[in-house]
Parts: structure tokens; C-alpha cells; sequence
């Protein structure tokens, strides 16, 4: 697992300085919060892992000629 990245995003929106250290306190509870979400989620379906981003297939796979494009 990489480590924490905690930033405070009212001083910080270009995400320069992360405080996890800082606020370990903050990072624990994200940490539990993200782990109860993660074991409640139930796949829809079961797909093999995808080596890219379906947005890439998407756009790299699209007809390239506007007649060629499903109404």
C-alpha cells in the first residue's frame, strides 16, 4: 500500500504539501471509512481487469468517420 496523501484543499488546491503526518488522526478514520465502503460494494458484473481506461477504448475505438456512427 502507498503511503497517505492528506491535503488541506482550502489553502493547498494544487495539492503541493500533504499534512497525513500532520493529522494521523484524520488519515486513520478516512482509512476506516474507505475500508467499510470498499467491503460493501457487490460487483454488478464480473469483467477481467482492463490493461487501459474503458474512456481510452472508448475514444481510440470510435469511428473516426461521423457516417460510421450507430444513430
Amino acid at each position: 500500500m502507498s503511503e497517505p496523501e492528506l491535503y488541506d484543499l482550502s489553502g493547498d488546491a494544487a495539492e503541493k504539501h500533504n499534512v497525513a503526518e500532520d493529522h494521523p488522526e484524520v488519515v486513520a478514520r478516512l482509512t476506516e471509512m474507505a475500508k467499510t465502503f470498499d467491503a460493501g460494494i457487490e460487483p454488478v458484473m464480473k469483467l477481467p481487469p482492463a490493461p487501459r481506461s474503458v474512456f481510452f477504448g472508448i475514444l481510440t475505438n470510435a469511428p473516426r468517420d461521423p457516417e460510421k456512427v450507430p444513430q
